[in-house]
């Protein structure tokens, strides 16, 4: 990835953390709580400036920012208004959820973006290429992206069938698993020939080659709009939730992603457009949203649970009980930043090992 790349990938995360911030910090305002700190990045304060009760800062490392409330420890209270335990439980639960629920807008107004400017993806109807798998049969055989199938030749019984869609495409592929094919492709005005094995999906049977249609874009109103983007939000949550749900109840391992996996991702979607981008982009602020409405101690939803506690039990939260249960949240939550961490790396090494096995074998048939 190019600097470029990287660079604009983390300013555009760390505004997904930043507004997540922003969401407490302006809700602290609202609900008379005082605001000690505000501050984009973490670190050393570059450039700070001090208004009222808040000192807002820009730090040296610019990824993401904090927010920092008067009182919020409770053995620490002074009695003076404004701190953040002297307000109400219900004041503090909307403080926490208010991280989560501006991930929440944000993916929201991207999702809206991104269908207003581009419109509704779609696959195209006609036989056109418009993505080849890594080290599919299509590939091998020279495959490019762009290439328009007008028809195929059936290698065994030298049959030749003309297409015109991608249907037609699909379908006579998945006709003929483990085949000699011969395609037919129009590629910059010139019509070339590709000698194609295709292979076969072993829970279907079918054949397949690797290749998927082309994107178009459906152009949508802002109503429609509006209404594909709250259906992505939801889309996005529950299949997140159901993924989670039917892991841990199979005792798989969660295929979670770290800090490294997300630049990665968001790299690849960088140079595919600013579609794919926007999309993940999107995605991402769901994921940090959802992730922090979880019921963890040191998470917002575990700071909701406890004062929701508070609220009930009409008992208020000793430094004791939140120092418990901040250790429990690290008990649990530590794992699974080791896990991302470590499925970063798998994912890492992995394709540098399949990137060198192909090059090997390229050097093998020269």
């Amino acid at each position: 990835m190019s600097i470029g790349i990287i660079l604009g990938v983390f300013i555009a995360l760390s505004l997904v953390v930043f507004l997540h911030e922003f969401g407490h910090f302006a809700v602290c305002k609202l609900t008379g709580i005082r605001v000690l700190r505000f501050a984009f990045g973490f670190g050393p304060e570059i450039i700070g400036i001090t208004r009222g009760d808040t000192r807002y800062s820009l730090c040296a490392f610019p990824l993401g920012g904090f927010v920092k409330p008067a009182g919020e420890d409770p053995e620490e209270m002074s009695g003076a208004p404004g701190e953040f335990f002297a307000a109400s439980w219900q004041a503090r639960t909307l403080v926490a959820l208010a991280g989560p629920f501006m991930n929440y807008v944000l993916a929201f107004f991207i999702f809206w973006l991104a269908f207003s400017f581009f419109g509704l993806p779609d696959h195209s109807k006609e036989s056109l290429v418009g993505v080849v798998l890594q080290g599919s049969p299509a590939e091998q055989a020279g495959v490019l992206p762009g290439d328009r199938v007008t028809g195929i030749v059936i290698t065994k019984s030298a049959q030749e069938k003309q297409i015109v869609s991608w249907d037609e495409l699909s379908d006579l592929i998945h006709h003929y698993p483990n085949e000699a094919l011969k395609l037919r492709v129009q590629r910059d005005s010139r019509n070339i020939d590709l000698s194609v094995q295709s292979g076969q999906d072993p829970a279907s049977g079918i054949g397949l080659i690797g290749i998927a249609p082309a994107t178009v874009y459906v152009k949508v109103g802002p109503f429609k709009a509006c209404a594909l983007s709250a259906e992505q939000l939801v889309r996005w949550s529950t299949s997140t939730l159901s993924y989670l749900a039917k892991r841990i109840w199979h005792r798989e391992k969660l295929g979670l992603s770290g800090p490294v996996g997300i630049v990665q991702m968001m790299g690849k979607a960088a140079k595919s457009g600013w579609d794919d981008f926007l999309g993940l982009l999107a995605v991402v602020s769901v994921a940090i949203g959802l992730f922090n409405l979880f019921p963890i101690p040191l998470l917002d939803g575990g700071h909701v649970l406890f004062y929701l506690w508070e609220g009930i039990s009409r008992r208020k939260l000793t430094r004791k009980f939140l120092i418990r249960g901040n250790a429990v949240g690290m008990v649990i939550l530590v794992p699974i930043f080791l896990l991302a961490f470590y499925n970063d790396i798998e994912r890492i090494v992995v394709a540098k090992s399949k990137k060198a096995k192909t090059e090997f074998q390229e050097i093998l048939k020269k």
